[in-house]
């Protein structure tokens, strides 16, 4: 999927430097997953090396709260928007974190080379999730670690309608199309065992009591402050 195309999936015929300002819009809403995520993964594995890839980087906020959690491991960010990757690279602040323009479907790195691959609200963007998904594991090292987290197509339609009444009107749109174009927990099922990859789930996403204990601050000063609002996304996790 081209930049043109990935933004006017979501938010229609706009420019793109007007897009990624909604994007950001949005992340004040949504952001606060990130740092959930990063600490989450912690009690999944306990990194050695990497190096860590995070696929669809976006703006760089995941790729960022990871890398600044292992100042000593080497942190890529992959995006196919050149905007994108330049304004990611604008908010870095520790040197062991890269951004990089590319395309998920032909990853550019080594058999076996990647410890870690991320990605958060990227995977409805791609357009075979099966290709990228082979691609992902294809660059897994033994004993590496895939977290992918993603809205959902089955989100409770209240849960999307107060999300949505948050934003502005482009970023409503974009929301909810976002929402539309998930995937189903069994449709990614279906994907991974067609795949013939073993050691995988895929369930609503959680976070556990040491993770939010963790953000208690930034969750009490989030927007969205539910619980539910975890029902809005499916964790897909692959061990090899």
């Amino acid at each position: 999927m081209s930049t043109k195309e990935r933004i006017e999936e979501e938010m229609g015929d706009i420019p793109e430097e007007q897009a990624i300002q909604e994007y950001i819009g949005v992340s004040k809403i949504m952001g606060i997953t990130y740092s959930l995520i990063a600490d989450q993964i912690a009690e999944y594995i306990r990194l050695k090396s990497g190096p860590i890839l995070d696929v669809g980087s976006g703006l760089g906020n995941l790729a960022i709260e990871i890398g600044n959690r292992y100042p000593h491991l080497p942190v890529i960010g992959l995006d196919i928007s050149k905007s994108m990757v330049e304004m990611a690279r604008g908010s870095l602040s520790s040197g062991n974190i890269d951004f990089i323009v590319g395309d998920a479907h032909t990853i550019d790195l080594h058999d076996t080379s990647v410890e870690l691959v991320v990605s958060h609200g990227a995977m409805h963007h791609w357009r075979d999730a099966k290709t990228v998904l082979k691609e992902i594991y294809r660059v897994l090292m033994p004993n590496g670690l895939v977290y992918i987290s993603d809205l959902r197509r089955d989100a409770p339609h209240d849960v999307v309608r107060n999300v949505a009444g948050m934003l502005n009107e482009h970023q409503a749109k974009a929301f909810i199309n976002s929402v539309n174009a998930g995937y189903l927990p069994k449709e990614l099922n279906d994907i991974l065992v067609d795949l013939n990859i073993p050691d995988f789930s895929v369930h609503e996403q959680k976070f556990s009591r040491k993770t939010i204990v963790k953000n208690m601050t930034i969750l009490r000063s989030a927007a969205v402050k539910s619980d539910r609002f975890n029902k809005l996304y499916l964790n897909l996790v692959i061990q090899k």
